[in-house]
């Protein structure tokens, strides 16, 4: 992964440097380092990008079934009447 790359997911997630890193548990400079490409990006925090990354797509794609599952358990006879 490049940083270029790294930094295409964090866009994507839609979070910010000081969010990523964290959500990464990388200290601010090393993150930075990774973006920039400054240095090479273990395969380790490659992975935990892309699986935060997967985890993001998944909630967002999921989201329209819950609101809709909760909306019929708060009303069970429909919105209108």
């Amino acid at each position: 992964m490049t940083g270029a790359e790294l930094k295409q997911l964090r866009r994507e997630i839609g979070i910010g440097t000081c969010d990523m890193y964290r959500l990464l548990g990388l200290p601010r400079r090393t993150y930075q380092d990774y973006e920039a490409g400054k240095r090479g990006i273990p395969e380790s925090v490659a992975i935990a990008a892309k699986e935060a990354h997967r985890r993001d797509r998944e909630f967002f794609a999921s989201l329209p079934d819950r609101i809709d599952a909760r909306i019929l358990k708060q009303f069970p006879d429909g919105l209108i009447k």
